[in-house]
C-alpha cells in the first residue's frame, strides 16, 4: 500500500536483506477513512500518550499534532521533543501495520497552544475542542453541520485546558463541545471523538 492505492506484488528475487518483486494488481485504497481526522492531543504523561498515538491510528486519525498546554505536566526541550516525536511516529508505524492500513499518519512535532490553533485555522477543517465545561454536546455538532472534508480535534491534557485557552480558540471560530456527563480520562475523549466523527461521515460501523 501507497496510500492511495493497494498492490498485489509477486516476489521474484530476494537477495539478503533486499526483495524484488513485480505488480500483478493494484486497487484504490480501501483502508483509508475518507474524512481526514486531525488529533491535537495536549501531552498525556507517562505512557498515556503512546497509547493515544496506538489507538488513534487503529481508530483511523489522519495526523496527530503533540500539543503542549498551560497544565501539560510533561516538560520537554525541544530535543528530548523530537525523541519523543521519534517515539511516537515508531508507535504509530506499528499501529498502521496492525490495523492494515494503507498509510502510516503523520506525528507532527511539538505545538504551543498558540501554534496549534494557528495551524488549524490555516488547513480551515471545522475545529472542535472538547472541553468538559462545554454547555453543547459533540453530537449537535454533528447533528447541524454538513459532511466537512475533514475535521480538527482538540483534546486537552490531564488536568484539562484553561478557559483563556478555550477562549483563544472561540476566536478563531472553533465550537466547544462536551462529551456527555462523564469526564473522560485524555487518552479516551479523543478516542470517543475521533469515532463518533468517523461513525457519522467515515467507515466506521
Amino acid at each position: 500500500m501507497d496510500g492511495e492505492k493497494e498492490y498485489t506484488v509477486v516476489v521474484e528475487k530476494t537477495d539478503g536483506r533486499e526483495v524484488v518483486g513485480r505488480i500483478a494488481a493494484e486497487f484504490p485504497c480501501r483502508r483509508e477513512p475518507p474524512l481526514p481526522v486531525v488529533l491535537y492531543q495536549g501531552v498525556a504523561k507517562g505512557e498515556k500518550m503512546d497509547l493515544v498515538v496506538q489507538k488513534a491510528t487503529e481508530i483511523g486519525v489522519t495526523t496527530l499534532v503533540p500539543v503542549l498546554t498551560e497544565r501539560v505536566v510533561v516538560r520537554l526541550d525541544a530535543a528530548k521533543g523530537e525523541q519523543r516525536r521519534e517515539r511516537w511516529q515508531r508507535i504509530a508505524r506499528e499501529a498502521a501495520k496492525q490495523a492494515g492500513r494503507g498509510r502510516v499518519p503523520l506525528v507532527e512535532k511539538l505545538h504551543t497552544w498558540p501554534e496549534a490553533v494557528a495551524r488549524a485555522a490555516a488547513e480551515g477543517y471545522p475545529a472542535v475542542v472538547l472541553w468538559e465545561k462545554a454547555e453543547r454536546g459533540l453530537k449537535e455538532f454533528i447533528a447541524a453541520w454538513p459532511r466537512p472534508a475533514g475535521v480538527s480535534l482538540f483534546i486537552g491534557p490531564e488536568g484539562g485546558l484553561t478557559e483563556a485557552e478555550v477562549e483563544l480558540a472561540r476566536q478563531q471560530g472553533f465550537a466547544v463541545a462536551g462529551l456527555g456527563p462523564r469526564i473522560l480520562r485524555t487518552e479516551t475523549a479523543g478516542m470517543v471523538a475521533a469515532a463518533l466523527f468517523l461513525f457519522a461521515w467515515g467507515d466506521i460501523g
